[in-house]
């Protein structure tokens, strides 16, 4: 490389002599040495060395870059070819399952086409009845609460009539009433609710005996009056 440098440095020098004649070479100052020259031309070379091996490192990744390009531009576009055939095949395959463009198949591709709907509605009529099973158990089982909470109404119903019933019991009779059950104890309204009947007839017997003694009485009055 050096070598290279310092001819392509001296090769104006070394021009055919009527070049040289016609030309005049400038002296060299008298203060200047050919050590000098060498030195100044020394670094030159080596300015011109490093400028070339940049110029090859940048032309050589200029190069792998060019070379480069070309195949990953080939993929995509080999990507892009497939992807776009892989598109027309499901789109063919959509319009055949919708029973569209069947005239270009043969019978076996048609039979296949056939068990391939058959397998795909067996599927669907399966999930379908695995959903109404699913609605069917939500109604069955909003239908047992709905049961139930009327149950719990009811049972709440009764609850308080029997409360009401009990408080209601809980009235003490009247003085008057009291009066009527001659030789029997006092008794609470349960017990009283529970022999009506004898009451009743204790009652009865209690009146049409007061009315016998105001009758017995109120005759004997008359016999003494006489």
């Amino acid at each position: 490389m050096r070598s290279l440098c310092f001819a392509m440095l001296k090769s104006p020098c070394s021009s055919s002599p009527l070049k040289a004649n016609s030309r005049s070479t400038p002296p060299i100052p008298g203060n200047v040495s050919i050590f000098d020259v060498d030195i100044s031309v020394s670094l030159i070379i080596d300015s011109m060395e490093r400028i070339l091996e940049r110029y090859e490192r940048y032309s050589y990744a200029e190069r792998q870059l060019m070379s480069n390009d070309p195949e990953q531009t080939g993929s995509w576009t080999l990507e892009h070819a497939k992807l776009k055939a892989r598109m027309e095949v499901l789109q063919r395959n959509q319009k055949h399952f919708m029973g569209e463009e069947l005239d270009s198949l043969s019978m076996k591709e048609l039979q296949n086409l056939e068990q391939q709907l058959d397998s795909a509605l067996k599927h669907v009529r399966s999930r379908k009845d695995k959903a109404l099973q699913e609605q069917n158990n939500i109604l069955t089982k909003k239908i047992k609460e709905k049961e139930k909470e009327k149950a719990q109404q009811a049972l709440l119903e009764q609850q308080q009539i029997n409360h009401e019933v009990e408080s209601s019991s809980n009235i003490v009779l009247p003085q008057s009433m009291q009066t009527l059950d001659i030789g029997c104890p006092p008794t609470s309204i349960g017990k009283l609710k529970e022999d009506t009947s004898v009451r009743r007839a204790s009652s009865m017997v209690s009146f049409f005996f007061a009315i016998f003694l105001h009758f017995l009485l109120g005759g004997y009055a008359t016999i003494e009056t006489k």
